[in-house]
């Protein structure tokens, strides 16, 4: 009933769960329907106010689909309902800053802050503000909490010793759910009462330090070495903030992390994955969304800095103040005010071995100056650094790189996403140890063809990056596991295609393809066991058929699908290649190309998107979508009916739809057991239908009005 939006902040110390109640009330569907948009936002510590706002208008379009520009969206989300959390505004002034630029809100707007600060700085400095302080567990309470905590090996011990251990537990970790959850992964992998114990007074040993320290001393004093170096590089990573794992596993093989672990029959990614599983069930990190992400907690991150300083594993910095550079063997540096280097070229850093750098991007003011010539960062200071093995940067602005790069022989990985750059120097060519190079979001167009005759390339990652036009450029390029970004060449043939000797291929991302190219990208495809994610963007793709190939797990096509109807009837007997995720765009496809299309039940999400289905009526029926459990139609700008057959999709448990403006009638949801949530835009004819129909339904209906506040723009 509130008039524009109310703020509330939620406080206590590290580790009472702060966060983890937001998340739950965030991730709530009941608190999710009640709100145009629920947005998280949580970014590193100084991070600019523009970088916030950023983060709300991408989060918003894509709930809502409004399509505002970003310079429009304030006076957007002045109209929409919305929850906003702010994690880890452990800043007044931050807070402050983004609270003065965040607009009201329509009635019932809520934005929930978790903080560090006490209460009477809060009040202080904001008025109007609703506090609430987290406190420690009750005993009653810490009970049921440990009953979810200690699971694995460790479970049985628990339950028989429950009466004994419970005071004790609670006694140590004095109802704090972060000690709870580090106690928990001490004990994890430990089965017998007397290995409790023996954990309970390696702790007494540390009595004197504080609770969290103590458990952490205690839990990385028992690590295995191959699991301190994994654990102690996110203390170069931002705390609270979600990394993306992929990354992390090829920056730690960069790194040489499994090297001591080589052999017994396991590979070097095995070996990585069980170290991080090890980290997750120690309670050091934790897993999200949907476990591609990984993020690690303030308190553990702060030790972690502590511990990578004390044994010179990794420097941090976000001053550029960095002392004794003869000795730095790892540098982080986080700027997050603007995308410049301030590190003097008379610094020599002879042992260094990883450089990694956080930089702001461009906020939009700079992006309406561009033309005036922002100041570039050069990299004369690691011109000494000949044992780099790892370099990342992320939006550093520096135009161009070095020839002396091609001197870094030791360099694996070369990540530098979002620097400005438009070519690479042809040295690069001469590092010979590369693992992953890591282009995204530049304009670089091409490289030198001796660049992929490097034979321990395993990661390329780009925009629109041309392949060489001579397929014997690439014959030596066996170990690649993913391939993003990159242009097919029109002069290769079936028998020259260098993707044919890619046995490893696991991850390929092909853009501005033709017809011609994809057919025999296809023919390439079939004997590649390893591969999962597909995406294929180009004005006219064929329906893709192979004779051995195996489901992957994610497949995206952009462009207009083509009928196979006069292919020989030798290619008819192949199957459509497939997926357990398939997302399609401006595919054009009728009704009876996409039975064809969806002809294997093994489908679990669908997205059809930006007209990629162009027929009246679309329906589900047969075995093709028993597995099915999402489905997102998105601006099929014709669809005037969805129709779901009976018992053909038992499974579905979300289905959304936007941008369907002719779209009048839904039958087949009645009766599906498994549905959950339903979100419509802009659709009161089809909600009311579905509601007269099935009074079930409308507890399940997020019904999002665009048009009351999209008219602003």
């Amino acid at each position: 009933e509130d008039k524009g939006s109310t703020v509330v902040v939620v406080t206590g110390e590290s580790g009472i769960g702060k966060s983890t109640a937001a998340r739950a009330v965030l991730g709530d569907r009941t608190v999710n329907r009640s709100f145009d948009i629920c947005v998280w936002v949580c970014l590193p510590a100084k991070s600019r106010v523009d970088k916030y706002l950023d983060q709300i208008w991408k989060q918003s379009d894509e709930q809502t689909h409004h399509g505002c520009g970003r310079s429009e969206f304030k006076q957007v989300l002045a109209k929409m309902k919305s929850l906003v959390v702010l994690d880890g505004m452990d800043s007044m002034d931050e807070l402050t800053g983004v609270l003065r630029e965040l607009p009201g809100g329509a009635k019932g707007s809520r934005i929930v802050v978790t903080t560090q600060l006490p209460d009477e700085e809060i009040k202080q400095r904001r008025s109007g503000v609703t506090t609430v302080e987290v406190k420690s567990l009750e005993q009653a309470d810490c009970v049921e909490f440990l009953d979810k905590v200690f699971s694995g090996r460790c479970r049985r011990v628990y339950k028989e010793n429950q009466d004994k251990f419970v005071d004790k537990i609670y006694k140590i970790s004095g109802g704090l759910p972060l000690a709870v959850v580090l106690l928990g992964g001490l004990l994890y992998f430990k089965d017998h009462e007397t290995q409790w114990n023996e954990v309970f007074d390696l702790l007494e040993s540390y009595a004197r330090k504080r609770l969290i320290k103590r458990l952490l001393t205690v839990s990385y004093a028992t690590m295995p070495t191959i699991l301190k170096s994994c654990f102690l590089y996110f203390a170069a990573m931002p705390p609270n903030v979600p990394l993306d794992l992929k990354k992390l596993h090829r920056l730690w093989s960069a790194e040489g992390i499994a090297e001591s672990e080589s052999g017994g029959g396991f590979t070097e990614n095995e070996v990585l994955a069980r170290c991080l599983r090890v980290l997750v069930s120690r309670g050091l990190v934790e897993r999200m969304e949907d476990g591609t992400k990984i993020c690690i907690h303030q308190s553990v991150h702060g030790f972690a800095k502590e511990i990578a300083h004390e044994t010179g594993f990794m420097e941090s910095d976000s001053k550029f103040g960095i002392r004794g550079a003869s000795t730095v063997r790892g540098l982080s540096i986080h700027n997050y005010v603007d995308r410049v280097i301030r590190i003097d070229k008379e610094n020599c850093f002879p042992k260094l071995r990883t450089l990694l750098g956080d930089f702001a991007e461009d906020s939009i003011t700079e992006v309406a100056h561009a033309k005036r010539g922002l100041r570039k960062s050069r990299l004369e200071f690691l011109r000494h650094s000949k044992f780099l093995r790892v370099v990342d940067l992320h939006g550093v602005k520096l135009g161009t790189l070095p020839d002396s790069i091609g001197d870094m022989i030791h360099l694996r990985y070369l990540g530098l996403r979002s620097c400005c750059l438009m070519d690479l120097p042809p040295s690069v060519a001469k590092l010979l140890n590369l693992e992953t190079l890591d282009i995204t979001d530049n304009q670089v167009q091409s490289i030198v063809d001796e660049f992929w005759k490097i034979k321990k390339l395993k990661h390329v990652l780009a925009e629109k990056l041309t392949l060489p036009l001579s397929a014997a450029s690439m014959d030596l390029v066996t170990e690649l596991e993913t391939l993003q970004g990159v242009r097919l060449s029109s002069q290769w043939t079936q028998e020259n295609c260098p993707i044919k000797n890619m046995a490893k291929i696991f991850s390929l991302a092909v853009v501005g393809a033709t017809a011609a190219c994809v057919r025999l990208l296809a023919k390439a495809l079939e004997e590649k066991r390893a591969l999962h994610h597909l995406k294929i963007a180009g004005d006219r793709i064929p329906l893709l058929r192979s004779s051995r190939y195996q489901p992957l797990q994610y497949l995206q096509l952009d462009g207009k699908i083509l009928s196979d109807e006069g292919a020989a009837q030798s290619y008819h007997t192949r199957r459509p290649i497939t997926a357990s995720r398939i997302v399609l765009r401006s595919s054009c496809m009728s009704q009876e190309l996409l039975g064809r299309f969806l002809s294997q039940p093994i489908v679990n999400e669908l997205e059809l998107l930006d007209n990629s289905f162009t027929d009246l009526k679309l329906l589900l029926q047969g075995d093709a979508f028993k597995y099915l459990k999402k489905l997102k139609l998105g601006n099929l700008k014709e669809l005037e009916e969805l129709v779901i057959g009976e018992s053909a999709v038992p499974n579905l448990m979300t289905l959304e739809i936007f941008g369907c403006p002719k779209l009048k009638k839904i039958q087949g949801l009645k009766n599906l057991e498994q549905l959950k949530n339903l979100f419509f835009f802009d659709m009161p004819e089809i909600v009311a239908q579905l509601e007269a129909v099935d009074k079930e339904l409308s507890g399940k209906i997020k019904h999002v009005r665009t048009s009351a506040w999209a008219s602003t723009t």
